[in-house]
């Protein structure tokens, strides 16, 4: 910020150029909110010339929380007072791609101030949740054993944040900020993350909160047990804050349900922060916790790590305790995980709870540093179905091969390790597991298949229609791990971009697409992550950049063998 333009927030001097209806319409929001944060006074006092409010709102929808804009827009436009001069414009607020209007959010969290987000001040949060905002969960961890803080204290600063973040960027479906703080104050707790603040994601039951799998169609009952891959995750010793958002039952890549507001990725309000794992990581990434629980059926925990500029790892099939939802799939193509924002923290986290063997693999041990090992390092970039990769994912892709090769590793083109068989099949499965969810919900007491999204549905739809297709599809699936492990034979480790593009704009994969244009723009911007799930195998993805315009991070995918996960945490560390 200009010494100009600071000065021009302390003292107010930029009220001077709003017209009247602009400043009734500041004054809307600071009587609900209590005052403009920083980042819109700066832009206000950076602006020159005359404010009117149009101009005003522009600012506003961009730099502070769209729910208190809109509410501020609506009181000062309530019956009785002068119209704002849209001259019947519609609000900018409702032009932001992917916002919709009518449908509140099905919880939101209650919030004071908006979220300490990438280039924005921390407005109004304490000093303690100021200093725990930067610590990793290992940080937070060790200094709670070391006595230099409560379990209590750093949860009081999380709830704090994650109020704050809320109307911002909202990714809290459930919060349980009461149970938390009680469940703070127990005895002293074991694990990696003991103490730690963390968001379990609402595709798993967690007890004492409701689950309803992202879906509106499903009655928010509280679960009265514990899924067994959440009580995995809560094994290590964090405390729960709540439930985080996702995409109806993990159907799709961005977090945008069709029936409320959609999350945001806190680093670019205007843009997804991924899916299906999206509040994870938009929590992760705005710091209102350092590592949250997350989901992969299809890339849910890598993408939204690549969109946030985060660390995502997805194990080896069976590595882990099983989700519910998996158990039931006709290929297991689904692991939990986590979103972190350090290697270090997925390296204690799958160190711990990897620990003992898993069938047929070796445990995967303390990882505490990049490896000795040169690896044979297979690049490709291009999907083999001709869709378009981003320039600069692919400068980005290039960088790290270079950085790779530059370490001693060897680093030589493979041919795209998938045909559009595997595409074919995969949809096929997605399919299947839409037309079981739609069953299920019209067999839940209080379920209401009507609510469905429109994607859910004609996922299933597609699926009826192909019920011929299945059985070959599935049988080709549940090999498809053999095929897939040749492609090591003339490496050891694969590397790709995670997306083909920076995160999309809200609204690009919005769930009031019709179904071919939805399917088309995510096969296009997602075709690389699915392989793992079909294959079994483990995969990584660690921040390799960033856009130059949209300043989004880029991410970048490394996939090995069957139970080399140590193989990736090693070499993630090496790029860190």
């Amino acid at each position: 910020m200009s010494d100009n333009v600071a000065s021009g927030v302390s003292n107010g001097q930029w009220r001077a150029n709003l017209d009247p209806g602009a400043q009734r319409l500041v004054q809307a929001y600071e009587a609900r909110v209590g005052g403009l944060p920083d980042t819109a006074q700066a832009a206000l006092g950076a602006a020159t010339g005359a404010l009117d409010v149009a101009a005003v709102e522009r600012i506003l929808a961009n730099t502070c929380a769209p729910g208190d804009v809109e509410r501020a827009l609506a009181a000062v436009q309530a019956p009785g007072t002068p119209n704002l001069g849209h001259g019947g414009r519609p609000g900018f607020i409702d032009q932001l791609a992917g916002m919709r209007t009518g449908a509140a959010p099905m919880a939101p969290a209650a919030a004071a101030s908006p979220a300490p987000v990438k280039g924005a001040a921390a407005v109004g949060l304490s000093p303690l949740a100021e200093q725990t905002k930067g610590w990793d969960a290992t940080e937070t961890a060790a200094r709670i054993r070391a006595g230099e803080i409560t379990a209590l204290e750093v949860t009081k600063a999380a709830v704090e944040r994650a109020k704050a973040s809320q109307p911002v960027i909202n990714a809290i479906i459930y919060p349980t900020f009461e149970a938390a703080l009680a469940n703070a104050k127990d005895a002293p707790r074991e694990g990696c993350f003991a103490g730690v603040p963390t968001f379990v994601k609402d595709m798993e039951k967690l007890a004492g909160a409701p689950a309803t799998f992202g879906s509106a169609a499903v009655p928010p009952h509280v679960a009265t047990e514990t899924a067994a891959s959440v009580a995995q995750f809560m094994a290590t010793g964090p405390v729960s804050l709540g439930k985080s958002t996702t995409a109806e039952f993990g159907l799709t890549g961005t977090t945008e349900p069709f029936y409320g507001e959609p999350t945001r990725n806190p680093l670019n309000l205007a843009h997804s922060p991924g899916g299906s794992s999206g509040g994870a990581a938009a929590l992760v990434a705005a710091g209102v916790v350092p590592v949250a629980h997350g989901g992969d059926g299809g890339g849910s925990i890598r993408i939204p790590a690549s969109f946030c500029g985060l660390v995502g790892l997805k194990a080896t099939r069976g590595r882990l305790a099983w989700m519910d939802s998996a158990k039931k799939m006709p290929v297991k193509i689904a692991t939990y995980g986590i979103v972190s924002r350090s290697v270090r923290d997925t390296a204690a986290y799958f160190g711990e709870v990897a620990g003992e063997a898993a069938p047929g693999m070796a445990p995967i041990g303390k990882v505490e540093g990049p490896g000795k090992q040169k690896w044979r390092v297979g690049l490709f970039i291009d999907p083999p179905l001709g869709s378009p990769v981003d320039p600069e994912v692919r400068a980005a892709t290039l960088k790290v091969a270079e950085e790779l090769e530059r370490q001693g590793h060897h680093v030589d083109y493979i041919p795209a390790p998938y045909d559009q068989g595997l595409v074919d099949d995969f949809l096929l499965h997605w399919g299947v597991l839409a037309l079981g969810i739609e069953q299920i919900v019209k067999r839940t007491p209080g379920g209401d298949a009507d609510k469905l999204e429109p994607w859910t549905k004609d996922l299933a739809k597609m699926a009826k229609k192909n019920l011929l297709k299945m059985p070959g599809a599935l049988w080709r699936l549940s090999r498809f791990h053999k095929r897939y492990a040749k492609n090591f034979e003339r490496c050891d480790v694969i590397l790709s971009p995670t997306a083909a593009a920076p995160a999309p704009k809200l609204g690009h994969l919005g769930g009031d697409q019709p179904y071919e244009q939805h399917l088309e723009r995510l096969l296009e911007l997602l075709p690389y992550t699915p392989l793992q799930n079909a294959s079994g195998g483990p995969a990584i993805s660690v921040p390799a950049g960033k856009a130059d315009e949209t300043e989004l991070p880029i991410g970048v995918q490394l996939a090995a063998p069957w139970g080399e996960e140590r193989r990736l945490i090693e070499l993630a560390y090496a790029l860190e």
